[in-house]
């Protein structure tokens, strides 16, 4: 793993260059902050500022100006949902690499990384070859970034980032949903896009969000939840639950993700009318008129979703109080 910077020196990189014979030493700061739409470089020499502390300093200075000119938020650790400027795949985090092996074969995969809660990076690589074709690898490099930021979600130093990770994690599940659906005409198209020099990035990336278009609500919820039904893990006769009722949410709040749940018949008959609850942790809360059927319809008293998603807490809160008809669960 690569240690990440901390807010100090982030977007500032140290040179030093002894004299040789083509020219004298060079001792300076570097400031780099790349965008997709912009390119910023300048160097702060130790002589020219009169010291290595000196220098810094004006570094430091210039950068916190560009940060304040572009409107990027100077947070210690921030999840961004722009591309940078080094992205050539037109998908944030993931990108496509190949390289000429001595054997001279040519070794292909995708890439993705990402911070780890303990601020540190994280790097996942996923061949391209026999075993593993383009559209899976790229699928398994994004599944593995989405993953991973969402390890962030409960991290006190990404907080400021949130709802940008909640932003990707859409956009992710979107982008999964496509690649699964894929005919081999529409196959050879993205992997053209993606593999053509000749297109910038952000180009790329508008292609892809055209390509992708609307997926339906259940169709997110399978894909975040893995198919199963989030208490009895089945993968059958499965209903796609909001939690704040389609008529009282917004238009956002009807396709989030967050705001559902895969649910077996009798729980999610259960949940829609009330008769079932879960708390932030999500164990269940089962209601006083239900308690005397529960076991006939397999409602379990220590039933839980596990790893519910701090996204989800307000819609379960809005659940908890307007819909739940009782309090407590069944001992």
């Amino acid at each position: 793993m690569i240690r990440i910077k901390s807010e100090d020196l982030q977007n500032i990189f140290r040179i030093d260059k002894p004299k040789s014979a083509g020219g004298g030493a060079t001792h300076a700061w570097q400031v780099r902050l790349y965008r997709a739409s912009s390119r910023n470089t300048r160097f702060f020499s130790d002589s020219k500022f009169g010291s290595r502390e000196a220098a810094l300093a004006a570094a430091r200075a210039y950068r916190d100006e560009l940060y304040e000119e572009l409107g990027i938020d100077t947070g210690r650790y921030v999840i961004r949902t722009e591309l940078m400027a080094t992205n050539s795949s037109g998908i944030i985090g993931v990108n496509r690499s190949e390289s000429i092996e001595p054997n001279a074969t040519i070794r292909e995969w995708w890439q993705t990384a990402f911070p780890t809660p303990d601020h540190e990076v994280e790097t996942k690589s996923f061949g391209i070859n026999n075993r593993r074709g383009e559209i899976s690898a790229l699928s398994s490099a994004i599944e593995a970034r989405m993953e991973g930021i969402s390890m962030l979600i409960a991290v006190p130093d990404f907080k400021g980032s949130l709802q940008n990770i909640k932003i990707l994690i859409d956009r992710y599940l979107k982008i999964l949903i496509y690649l699964e659906h894929l005919t081999p005409t529409e196959e050879e198209f993205l992997i053209k896009t993606i593999r053509s020099k000749d297109i910038r990035n952000t180009d790329k990336e508008a292609i892809i969000t055209g390509r992708v278009g609307q997926q339906t609500f259940k169709d997110k919820l399978v894909k975040l939840w893995g198919g199963r039904c989030v208490i009895t893990g089945a993968q059958q006769l499965l209903n796609a639950s909001h939690i704040k009722p389609w008529a009282a949410s917004s238009n956002e709040e009807r396709l989030d993700p967050f705001n559902g749940f895969l649910l077996s018949p009798s729980y999610n008959s259960a949940f829609d009318e009330g008769l079932i609850s879960f708390t932030n942790d999500g164990e269940i809360l089962i209601s006083e008129a239900l308690r005397p059927d529960a076991d006939a319809l397999g409602i379990r008293a220590d039933a839980r979703i596990q790893n519910v998603s701090p996204f989800s807490e307000p819609y379960l809160q809005y659940h908890r109080s307007k819909l739940f008809k009782g309090i407590g669960k069944t001992t």
